[in-house]
């Protein structure tokens, strides 16, 4: 008996060994997930409260987008969570201009417990873009100490972006749209210089007819839930009725601020510190940040919100109206961040989910429609006109 249990012992040893003549053995990293039989989903790209955001692949188009990843049971423990996630996708469901980011598919995961927003990829922030590698000075950051001093922009790139910025958010407020968080983890690069606008969690139409509204008394917003470090002196001081153009140009002035000193215009221990330090509305900018750029930028923070130009005033400041050509002193997003080019990152997911079918099934995720989309279900489509709708149709 002891002489059997040896062989069968041995036995199972060998199943172990593999032999040096054998092919060598394939250890891949984790396997991409399908979902809806189109998109690959890759590497982590940012992490936040309530999900992730992961690299993604079309198959079908062979094109590099990204995925919000929203874990609906965190989103339920923030106050207004479910809301401002339903609010974000119905505002990028109706956008479409080069400088917002595109939202190309909303759905949930079978069981509910997922949401998947797939939009376009961006290698980086602008907020990564000056600070990846260093000690950040964060917006979200209360200490009242020295916040060390991130890269800073030089001018004609921050003109670059800032020209983009103006248009994007022209572009928003035609459509009677107000952003309210214009800050620069909002602001997504692109390899070329493209500024996308992104995150629309708290944004709020002007009107509650949305984007047809024609009413000319509808500029006023009743608050605003965005980053405290960006809020303009009127919402640190408690009022009630807000111009919501204007609050948006005070954020893009904050925007502006740390494009070009990377800094943060006003910093405190709390909340309540941080309002104070807003209202009493005294910063201070580094001696390299031009006369005309500090003029623009002290306009776009004034304390008044009627004094803050328009979109349209703005372009015809002196700053905004010198050279903004690329040269060799500006920072690439694709030397902060690390960075692979679209094939090549299509290329290694595709790679990755061939390797793990020709060895054991793909990991491929059910999913269905997002109910909180006003959009009919793919079902509901199908027996009422008897043709298939394309499950990433957003029309």
């Amino acid at each position: 008996m002891e002489a059997m249990a040896d062989d069968s012992f041995s036995c199972n040893l060998n199943d172990l060994i593999t032999k040096l003549d054998a092919p060598p053995i394939v250890y891949a990293t984790k396997v991409p997930k399908l979902l809806l039989n189109r998109y690959l989903v890759g590497g982590l790209l940012g992490e936040g409260s309530y999900g992730k955001v992961k690299l993604c692949v079309d198959i079908d188009d062979q094109r590099r987008l990204a995925v919000k990843i929203i874990t609906l049971r965190l989103v339920k423990k923030l106050p207004r969570g479910v809301e401002n996630v339903d609010r974000e996708a119905d505002a990028m469901k109706r956008l479409e201009h080069k400088n917002v980011a595109k939202l190309f598919a909303d759905f949930l995961s079978n069981d509910g417990a997922k949401r998947y927003l797939v939009m376009e990829w961006a290698v980086c922030s602008l907020h990564d873009l000056q600070t990846k590698g260093l000690e950040p000075a964060s917006f979200s950051d209360t200490s009242d100490g020295e916040l060390p001093t991130c890269r800073h922009l030089p001018e004609s790139q921050a003109r670059c972006y800032f020209a983009q910025l103006l248009n994007g958010v022209e572009y928003l407020h035609s459509m009677r749209l107000v952003h309210k968080d214009l800050k620069p983890g909002n602001l997504l690069l692109t390899e070329v210089h493209e500024i996308k606008i992104t995150d629309f969690g708290v944004c709020e139409w002007l009107s509650e007819l949305g984007p047809t509204a024609d009413s000319a008394d509808d500029d006023v917003i009743t608050g605003s839930q965005a980053t405290p470090a960006i809020q303009p002196p009127e919402v640190a001081t408690g009022c009630r009725r807000l111009s919501g153009r204007k609050l948006d140009m005070y954020c893009c002035g904050v925007s502006l601020y740390f494009m070009v000193s990377g800094q943060v215009p006003y910093t405190g221990r709390s909340v309540l510190q941080i309002y104070e330090a807003i209202a009493a509305g005294s910063y201070t900018l580094p001696d390299w940040v031009s006369k005309p750029c500090r003029e623009l930028i002290a306009e776009l923070m004034s304390q008044q919100p009627g004094n803050r130009p328009s979109i349209e005033q703005a372009r015809k400041y002196r700053w905004m109206l010198e050279q903004s050509k690329p040269d060799a002193n500006w920072i690439q997003p694709t030397d902060v961040i690390e960075f692979e080019s679209e094939s090549v990152a299509i290329d290694r997911i595709m790679s990755q989910y061939r390797l793990a079918g020709q060895s054991r099934s793909p990991v491929t995720v059910d999913c269905s429609p997002s109910a909180a989309s006003a959009e009919p279900t793919i079902k509901q489509v199908e027996r009422k006109t008897g043709k298939k709708k394309h499950r990433c149709d957003l029309s």
